[in-house]
């Protein structure tokens, strides 16, 4: 009976010690700047014809630079620092314009484009 109640302590002990990491692990995995170097952009609405944009940084790399272009004419340029697990919003007021509009994000090494089509 001895003998029988030790190998359960050991499953059990096994279990929650096993349990622990697995959730441990998980947790790491879910985390978007545990190890990991990505940035992204998006428009803050991408349904009608405002083009103010979001930089949303998980990377090592903090400074970046954003250009808005139309026509293959530069409209706006400017360089923003974004920490790690930040996000920042780029208001861009240009009136009214009525073309594919481009929006370049690069941080030095990658650099990242959407755009919109703002013909009516």
């Amino acid at each position: 009976m001895q003998q029988s109640l030790k190998i359960i302590y050991f499953i059990i002990a096994l279990f929650v010690i096993s349990s622990v990491f697995l959730f441990w692990k998980s947790d790491q995995g879910l985390n978007p700047d545990y190890q990991k170097d990505w940035w992204v952009i998006s428009f803050q609405d991408a349904k009608n014809a405002d083009l103010s944009f979001a930089i949303e940084n998980h990377s090592a790399n903090n400074n970046f630079s954003w250009e808005i272009i139309s026509e293959k004419e530069t409209l706006q340029k400017s360089d923003i620092a974004v920490a790690r697990g930040e996000k920042k919003n780029i208001k861009i007021d240009l009136g009214n314009l009525k073309n594919k509009v481009l929006v370049r994000v690069s941080d030095g090494k990658k650099s990242q484009e959407i755009y919109k089509n703002l013909e009516e």
